[in-house]
């Protein structure tokens, strides 16, 4: 098998990643499969279990790596029409999960009181 692979890359003039054939191999455009699962969890629990929790961090973990890859790829070179839709559907599907997880950070947090000065800590001389 590994044979026929070479010599079919061979008679096409490719090149593979130890130098062995002259040219470059080409690239194509390879997108990881999507993670996304819109219909995991809905419609919500009123509450959360521990397992419901841990599957929920879990999947959230799989969104987030999802994200960062296209991110990523978005940094180097347009993405095409599948993986910018991919990239939404994930953001999209990432704040769902983390507003399941996540159900007291909907209150608002305090604000400081007005007139409140935030100041830098103070700068500490090198001795």
């Amino acid at each position: 098998m590994a044979l026929l692979c070479w010599s079919v890359l061979a008679s096409a003039g490719e090149s593979d990643r130890l130098g062995i054939f002259s040219g470059p191999l080409p690239q194509p455009e390879v997108t990881q499969p999507d993670v996304t699962k819109p219909y995991y969890y809905r419609p919500p629990p009123s509450n959360l279990n521990s397992m419901d929790e841990l599957r929920l961090k879990a999947y959230r973990n799989q969104l987030y790596w999802q994200q960062q890859d296209l991110r990523l790829r978005q940094s180097s070179r347009p993405l095409i029409p599948e993986q910018q839709r991919i990239l939404n559907q994930t953001q999209q599907e990432s704040d769902r999960v983390n507003s399941l997880l996540a159900p007291s950070l909907k209150t608002p947090l305090p604000s400081p009181g007005a007139g409140t000065t935030v100041l830098p800590p103070p700068l500490i001389p090198a001795r």
